[in-house]
């Protein structure tokens, strides 16, 4: 027998397998094609049941949309740009504040630092100009006594003790920083000295420090006593 063209019907997905048989009845021929005629019909309507005017509306109207939200994000987007330029200018301006408060506070430590070191050094800058005075009385004394023409060892034993006196105190102030600094020959410093007179004498330049009437001392850089001085006029 001739092999017939068999239809038959997949009722899941609504689709048609075709294959080739043998010994297919006549009636089940007429079955499976009376289903695929219906089957076709069934698309054709709904193929037609939309124009093509209203697919075009409907694409239209979904582009549409699509633009409308394009929109929305670019103001979207517009506005957050602006947001952002805000919070950097701010972010820049906190920068600035935080840079400027550091440098002060540097500022504020070494200014610290450096009364600190000045109290340490200067603290006895007081007590060390009262002795001062007991320093010149001492060399006062000494250069009071004429040690050559001295007989008595009694004087001698009063001059070596004042003489060893003035030495320790010396190197006592020596040791705090503090230092006798020379005045003679040196042009007049209204910082260092004190003009108690004035000698005229034109072969020397004017201003010049010619006697020393009172030593000058510094403890470490500062004047703690100025020299009382003569100078020259011309």
């Amino acid at each position: 027998m001739l092999p017939f063209l068999t239809l038959a019907r997949n009722l899941g997905a609504g689709s048609v397998r075709v294959g080739l048989v043998s010994n297919f009845s006549k009636g089940q021929l007429f079955f499976v094609g009376k289903n695929l005629l219906k089957n076709l019909g069934t698309r054709a309507i709904s193929s037609k049941s939309k124009p093509t005017s209203v697919c075009e509306e409907e694409e239209r109207a979904i582009l549409e949309a699509e633009v409308a939200k394009i929109g929305v994000l670019q103001e979207r987007i517009k506005t957050l740009e602006k947001d952002a330029s805000g919070y950097i200018h701010k972010i820049e301006e906190f920068k600035e504040k935080l840079l400027r408060s550091l440098a002060e506070n540097e500022n504020l430590r070494q200014r610290h630092r450096k009364d600190l070191e000045a109290a340490r050094e200067y603290s006895i800058s007081g007590f060390a100009k009262s002795l001062l005075d007991v320093s010149d009385s001492l060399s006062r004394a000494l250069l009071s006594v004429d040690i050559e023409n001295v007989d008595k060892n009694s004087i001698k034993s009063l001059y070596n003790g004042i003489s060893m006196t003035y030495s320790s105190l010396e190197k006592v102030f020596e040791a705090h920083g503090i230092k006798r600094f020379q005045s003679l020959g040196k042009q007049f410093n209204p910082k260092e000295h004190e003009a108690v007179f004035e000698v005229k004498d034109t072969s020397k330049p004017k201003g010049q420090v010619c006697e020393e009437l009172l030593p000058g001392y510094k403890i470490h850089d500062r004047v703690l006593r100025a020299a009382k001085v003569a100078t020259i006029k011309n």
